[in-house]
């Protein structure tokens, strides 16, 4: 797929969620829809593709945090970070749209969201045994973090709280790594 699509895919979805019209992409690309057809066959694929580029460029960056030579707090505060970057163009729709329009890929994010929540998971359990964190339930942690980042990414929530699914989660990883306590 061509990235140049995606990336202008993406600046309309930053405007329009997923409700973008494909004449909207033609014209910020500045070709016509006929050839819009001929680099991708629907939006359906188009997507498909966008969700693809974004799983793959966060399973790069991942990469390189989880290798990195850093205190395991620090590798977790990078992922959260990395997280909340990458996904920061999902508004408060976004999520509706894919989960309403776009069931299929709703059902991919959830999975990626799932296996991120493990790899994090396993950062957790590498700072327990190196004794940077103390010692918790992590089956108790693990489902806590799969119920918030569902319930974090609900319209309704995100529209009374005036947050993006990003802020969202960005103000749970204050919580849990700064904890509530004012020092």
């Amino acid at each position: 797929m061509n990235e140049r699509v995606i990336l202008a895919a993406l600046k309309e979805i930053e405007i329009h969620s997923l409700r973008f019209r494909m004449i909207d992409l033609t014209r910020r690309l500045h070709i016509s829809k006929t050839s819009l057809y001929k680099i991708v066959e629907s939006k359906d694929q188009l997507i498909y593709e966008i969700i693809n580029y974004l799983m793959n460029n966060f399973n790069q960056k991942e990469k390189s945090i989880r290798s990195a030579d850093l205190p395991v707090k620090q590798k977790i505060i990078a992922f959260v970070c990395l997280y909340t970057e990458a996904f920061k163009r999902f508004d408060k729709s976004i999520y509706t749209d894919l989960r309403t329009d776009y069931s299929s890929e709703w059902h991919r994010w959830s999975i990626f969201r799932e296996k991120k929540i493990n790899v994090l998971m396993d950062i957790l359990q590498e700072g327990i045994q190196k004794h940077e964190f103390r010692k918790v339930n992590l089956d108790v942690m693990h489902q806590c973090l799969l119920v918030t980042s569902e319930a974090l990414s609900e319209y309704n929530f995100l529209k009374k709280s005036n947050l993006t699914y990003s802020e969202a989660l960005k103000n749970l990883g204050d919580i849990i790594f700064f904890g509530l306590e004012n020092k």
